[in-house]
């Protein structure tokens, strides 16, 4: 019914469905909405786009080894995708700038998936350091 609903509205009808994680939705259900975040403060919105672009410089133009120890340190599935979430993001708005960053965002969009289906933190964080594209592969 939910499906049925969201396929089909009735005019000048708007539904939310607010979430704490959108990716635990089943794949049908997420991809007939649209994802809104709304931040805390102002603040908060740009201590999370700062720390995105520098995640986003770390795995695009720095060694592997510094995209690795960067996220050595995270240890817990919600911080891991809270990054990812906030990383997805700023790939999506830099994407419309440059289309190279599109297999950036399908791995990162393929991490936050693995991580909640439970697969390894540690594991999916360093597959996607290792396979993110770096700029200096993508000026050859």
């Amino acid at each position: 019914a939910i499906l049925k609903t969201l396929e089909e509205p009735s005019p000048n009808t708007y539904l939310f469905l607010e979430l704490l994680n959108p990716y635990k939705l089943i794949d049908t259900i997420r991809s007939r909405c649209q994802l809104i975040r709304i931040p805390s403060s102002h603040s908060q919105v740009e201590d999370n786009a700062s720390q995105a672009d520098r995640l986003l410089q770390i795995l695009w133009k720095q060694p592997l080894h510094e995209s690795l120890r960067y996220f050595s340190s995270v240890r817990k599935r919600e911080e891991a995708l809270q990054i990812l979430e906030l990383l997805l993001h700023r790939l999506r708005e830099h994407m419309l700038h440059d289309a190279r960053l599109y297999r950036a965002t399908k791995l990162t969009h393929d991490a936050i998936r693995d991580l909640n289906e439970n697969i390894n933190i540690g594991l999916t964080l360093e597959h996607l350091a290792i396979h993110f594209p770096r700029q200096a592969e993508d000026s050859q």
